[in-house]
């Protein structure tokens, strides 16, 4: 058997490289599987995504997103839907995707503006010096050359007396580093320019991430509100609000299992009432009926097989209701106090200003070393990953080394899988040195260049992009402990970009490239430097099918929807009100952590080979413009960039990321030159060996040099942005009173005046440039309040103090949150429509043609569809509110979810039989700790669920909770 084994490892060339070029007709058979792939679902894609049905696959952004978000559906025609999509400028998409979604399509374009100008420079130089007079199949003395395929276009087929032919390589090369250093500052320079804007608009200034910081392993000494205010009440405007967290993870286990008692309940009683002409016949031991273990046996009921003698039979849906009914007492009865619960040792503070959040979160607080070191600022309510902030810092300090162990693990049972897809690229070469594999040469031809060129790349990347970033990812912010779903995001973008990078680069081209010259270095050790100046740069042969399959299925898939269509119509049946309202408002998440790191991958090989084997550079550019095109359709129409924009703080780690393909460039480079030999057999291209030893010093030190220079800026506003901001918010708030104040009942003089000099105070402003987005202003009165309150806010830079009852202050703070939301989220009747309505026709007549739906598009998904109506009803504009109100909801907003979300309720539908309203009459019955309800669902003729409103208990944050 290890005989067996040898002879495959000796003969296998690996899947980056081998003895002999990769042919056309291997390469050509790659494309050939590629585009008959890319035909089929690129042509499915444009059929089927006009109809109705399909709208909520292919352009949900439409209409299932709150409206200030919403795009203009692009049009049926394919070509004008290419134009129009190219012809979208990237402030748009910052506008109506987000940060996020707008630096993915600025990675894009950028490795576009990388690979563009380079295979215009460099294709018509390198290809003529590389192939013209090259060593082809040559002999030339006693050494007889075998360049065969698209290796006769590589650094390795420049004959032995043509060296000074490498001067050019080593010329294009520096070109090619000093152009993309120039586009790495460009990109970073603009996204701090963007990042600040964003940090300092109003509308995120308004949000509680910007004033809020999250602080760790604080000591017990300091973990009260009173000491933690001590600390920080001297920052800029001081503190506003502290939340001490503490442990609710009993209170989490209860939560889950009320979950599981009531979608057990929903699906039996949608069974009872799809099934009430017949059930009736049935007797009562007939129902749907469940083993429970005996107190008494409890452990012995556990036992296969015979643990059902020492159970008790009951009815199910009794079951379920009781259980449910007890879970919510203990529920309800552990919220009353939640402060009997320990402190896990963080706290979340909120100070009044967004400059004393972030000159604290830089701030040393404590002097014991490990203590209060780990702080964050700009963290959204609907980011943090509540279990995590349980963990002290030496859990932490565990996981992470288990983490460690695990992805070592992960990272060699992917290179096993990666090492024998390279056996089986090359099946021809272990046909001729595997003597029990001999009658692999039978084959046909073609069937033979389908397994070396096309399968190889399919397995590898199916596993890699398959269970891989969901493992990634539970271990990022399970094992690990993510404290946010940001930070998860960025921690998987690091270490899915290393595994990447083993398996798709380093893996193939060099430890499983050098089995296929092991044979020659044992025989002819004196030629050790021509065997690896010859075999090395033929390792980009394997890439150019790869890539080719790569850009053709993965964008080919990623627009189809393929996934997503499959588990909508043919894996993802609901049969309750529940299920089928979060399928149809469900609007899919792509996420940056997983989805970035295969781009940045490919221009890392992209940048290694592009001097090497410059046709890699026609690949990277159809790879990267079919990736552009695809992203930008989703991002505008079909998909979300995660539950949360994190700012695009993910986009300078994927730059330094890239500086990865300028090292392996360089060094690769390096040793090329050193073993370049001439026909006397002396080292030829020594001085281009130490320039470019040159050029990697220079580049090290010009990361660095960004490192020094941009760090600072990614994260946190400077001050002076931070006073330019505080004016604009004073102008924009005062602006926006006075126009709301016009849109009213006339005023009497004094009043008018009264409003004018509150303006003044506040600094003149073009009132047109900061409308109102108000559909449904609030009453005069409130109005007059609302102005009187934010003048008096001009004048008093403070706001209320901590309440010292801390109990009674949450109590407050939780009912009056809870009314304002009941006015946020006031039903949508028809008047309500009507204005909606006419806002948007107002807006696209005086605007034009902007992103905001057509009048027929409105009428038919937005008006007709009953999930756009309720979503259309919610407004999530923080803006439109006061200060006073906004305030009240962030009070809630960082408290514990088990503390404020609603009882958890049993939603069944409503059936003309009756028996729903005979189920929900018995439940209430029961017991008074049971919520049920059958309004708002009902079956169709088909005796399909069907919902026209929200489930009955959904938070009241739900649609609120991302623009805190």
């Amino acid at each position: 058997m290890s005989d067996a084994l040898g002879e495959i490892i000796n003969g296998a060339a690996g899947s980056a490289q081998g003895k002999e070029g990769t042919t056309v007709q291997t390469l050509a058979l790659s494309c050939a599987a590629g585009f008959v792939l890319f035909g089929v679902q690129f042509g499915a894609f444009l059929i089927v995504r006009n109809y109705l049905w399909a709208k909520r696959i292919y352009q949900p952004r439409s209409f299932l997103i709150p409206l200030k978000d919403r795009v203009k559906p692009p049009p049926n025609n394919p070509f004008k839907w290419i134009t129009t999509l190219l012809q979208i400028p990237p402030e748009t998409v910052r506008c109506k995707a987000g940060m996020d979604a707008y630096f993915f399509l600025r990675y894009l374009a950028m490795c576009l503006k990388i690979f563009g100008p380079a295979a215009v420079l460099i294709l018509p130089i390198l290809i003529p010096l590389n192939y013209v007079d090259g060593k082809g199949t040559k002999t030339v003395g006693d050494t007889h050359y075998n360049v065969t395929g698209l290796d006769t276009l590589a650094w390795s087929n420049v004959a032995l007396n043509q060296t000074d032919r490498y001067w050019a390589h080593l010329v294009l090369a520096i070109l090619l580093i000093a152009w993309v250093c120039f586009l790495f500052y460009h990109e970073l320079y603009h996204y701090v320019v963007k990042r600040q804007e964003y940090l300092s608009s109003p509308s995120h200034r308004l949000k509680a991430s910007s004033t809020t910081v999250l602080i760790t392993s604080i000591p017990k000494k300091l973990c009260t509100t009173a000491a933690l205010m001590d600390l920080y009440d001297d920052f800029p405007g001081g503190v506003r609000r502290i939340w001490l967290n503490r442990d609710y993870e009993p209170l989490k286990t209860s939560t889950s299992g009320s979950s599981i008692q009531i979608a057990c309940e929903e699906d039996l009683q949608h069974d009872l009432a799809t099934g009430a002409l017949w059930t009736e016949y049935l007797l009562p031991k007939q129902r749907e009926h469940m083993w429970i273990p005996q107190r008494k046996y409890a452990i012995a009921s556990r036992i296969p097989l015979v643990g059902r003698f020492f159970s008790l039979r009951v009815d199910t849906i009794y079951y379920c209701r009781r259980e449910l009914a007890r879970l919510n007492r203990e529920l309800e009865a552990a919220i009353e106090d939640p402060d009997s619960y320990p402190r896990n040792g963080s706290a979340f503070i909120q100070f009044n200003t967004q400059k004393g959040a972030h000159i604290a979160c830089q701030a040393v607080a404590e002097t014991s070393p490990g203590r209060m070191t780990h702080r964050m600022v700009e963290l959204s309510p609907a980011d943090i990953n509540w279990s995590a902030l349980n963990y002290s810092r030496e859990n932490r300090a565990v996981r992470f080394c288990i983490f460690l162990v695990l992805f070592v693990v992960l990272v060699f049972v992917y290179g096993l899988i990666s090492f024998f897809t390279g056996i089986l690229s090359k099946l021809s070469t272990l046909s001729d040195s595997t003597s029990w594999l001999r009658w692999i040469s039978s084959l046909p031809s073609w069937l033979l260049s389908f397994i070396q060129g096309a399968l190889p790349p399919v397995i590898l990347v199916l596993i890699l992009s398959g269970p891989t970033p969901i493992v990634l990812r539970a271990m990022t912010n399970g094992t690990r402990g993510a404290t946010t779903g940001s930070q998860g995001e960025r921690s998987l973008q690091l270490w899915y970009f290393i595994l990447l990078l083993f398996e798709l680069f380093i893996v193939p081209t060099i430890s499983s490239g050098l089995t296929s010259i092991v044979e020659e270095l044992l025989h002819n050790v004196v030629s050790v430097p021509e065997i690896l100046a010859t075999n090395l740069p033929t390792a980009a042969n394997y890439y150019f099918s790869f890539l080719v399959l790569q850009a053709l299925s993965i964008s080919s898939s990623s627009i189809l929807q393929t996934i997503r269509l499959l588990n909508y119509y043919v894996f993802g049946s609901v049969n309750t009100p529940d299920g089928v309202f979060h399928k149809l408002s469900f609007t899919w998440r792509t996420r940056i952590g997983s989805n970035i790191p295969w781009y940045t991958t490919f221009t890392v090989i992209g940048l290694v080979y592009a001097v090497i084997a410059p046709l890699m550079l026609v690949f990277m550019l159809l790879t990267f413009s079919l990736f552009y095109i695809v992203i930008k359709n989703n991002v505008l129409y079909v998909v979300r960039t995660g539950d949360v924009d994190s700012g695009g703080i993910w986009f300078p780690s994927a730059i330094n990321q890239t500086f990865t393909g300028l090292y392996f460039m360089e060094f690769c480079m390096i040793g090329l030159f050193f073993l370049v030999r001439d026909t006397d057999g002396e080292v030829a291209c020594e001085a281009q060996g130490i320039i470019m030893s040159v050029v990697v010093i220079a580049t090290i030190l010009y990361q660095i040099w960004l490192a020094v220079n941009f760090n600072g800026l990614y994260k946190y506003a400077p001050l002076r942005l931070e006073g330019e901001a505080q004016l604009r918010d004073r102008e924009y708030e005062a602006t926006r009173l006075a126009a709301n104040l016009a849109q009213d009942r006339p005023e009497s003089k004094e009043t008018v005046e009264s409003s004018e000099k509150t303006v003044d105070v506040a600094g003149k402003s073009n009132a047109a440039t900061h409308q109102t987005k108000d559909l449904a202003p609030a009453s005069f009165q409130t109005l007059r309040q609302r102005h009187a309150a934010y003048a008096r806010s001009l004048s008093t830079a403070g706001l209320a103090p901590l309440s010292e009852d801390v109990e009674a202050q949450r109590e407050h703070d939780h009912k009056e949150a809870k009314q304002i939301l009941a006015r946020l989220n006031r039903p949508l009747d028809e008047s309500r429509l009507a204005e909606l309505e006419s806002h948007l026709a107002q807006v696209e007549a005086r605007v034009g043609n902007t992103l905001i739906p057509r009048q027929r598009d409105v009428e038919r998904q937005m008006f007709n569809d009953p999930i756009s109506k309720i979503i259309m009803q919610h407004n999530d504009e923080l803006e439109d509110i006061s200060r006073e109100e906004r305030d009240m909801l962030l009070s809630v907003a960082f408290t514990h979810p088990v503390l404020r979300q609603a009882r958890p309720a049993v939603w069944i539908p409503k059936d003309e039989l009756g028996v729903s309203d005979d189920e929900v009459k018995r439940t209430r019955e029961l017991s008074g700790d049971l919520t049920i309800d059958n309004r708002g669902a009902f079956f169709d003729r088909r005796l399909k669920v069907r919902v026209d409103r929200q489930p009955p208990d959904m938070s009241e944050f739900t649609w609120v909770m991302a623009e805190l």
